[in-house]
């Protein structure tokens, strides 16, 4: 896809999540600073598990993909290279607090270095398949919006098989497309161990409390 049709896509993808922040937060005035941090990342998260579902089953069933496919992809990173974008902007007026931790900012940042140099070197396809790793981040996302929703055990258990498990599977199937993925992917999987110990630990100690 040509550089200037893409940019201008990204474009609107962001006005898309401008609007959809502020038409969320003007319809209900009650939504408190943890809440409104959530409410991109509930569109983005259920956005790329979707896609990601997809294009999972066919490179498993088929492996057969044409231009509409790799068109598709292409738009799908776009839309999570703005999310990460306009997450950052908004968020930085809004809930800037919630993004000083490892998972804000910096991630963020970090995801559009990767996802723009995955579109660079074409290696879009494997990159989509990761993100059926975005299922816990729409869980914890949906939970945090609303407490109603919350589930810890629902979290710990994708967090582990999508982050973890099927990550190494999809490095061991993905890795000779290009040598960033075995590489970047294997950081990847440091981070979500260390965030899936980090969450382990805390669980247990509220479940001991109980």
């Amino acid at each position: 896809m040509d550089v200037i049709l893409s940019f201008l896509i990204f474009m609107l993808f962001c006005v898309d999540y401008y609007y959809v922040y502020y038409s969320s937060i003007g319809n209900n005035k009650k939504l408190n600073e943890s809440q409104k941090a959530y409410i991109m990342s509930i569109k983005s998260s259920m956005t790329l598990f979707l896609l990601s579902i997809f294009f999972n089953i066919k490179y498993f069933i088929s492996d057969d993909f044409n231009s509409n496919d790799f068109i598709v992809i292409h738009l799908g990173i776009l839309n999570l290279i703005a999310y990460f974008f306009m997450d950052c902007v908004i968020g930085r007026k809004e809930y800037n607090k919630y993004l000083l931790s490892l998972s804000g900012y910096i991630h963020h940042i970090i995801y559009i270095v990767v996802s723009v140099v995955c579109i660079k070197l074409n290696i879009i396809l494997p990159y989509i398949l990761f993100l059926i790793e975005e299922l816990p981040t729409l869980i914890l996302s949906l939970g945090k919006f609303n407490s109603n929703l919350r589930s810890d055990n629902l979290f710990g258990m994708t967090f582990f098989v999508t982050r973890i498990v099927y990550h190494i599977f999809l490095i061991m199937m993905t890795y000779n497309y290009h040598i960033i993925i075995p590489i970047v992917g294997t950081l990847a999987l440091g981070v979500h161990i260390y965030w899936f110990k980090n969450w382990l630990n805390k669980y247990t100690l509220l479940f001991k409390n109980d």
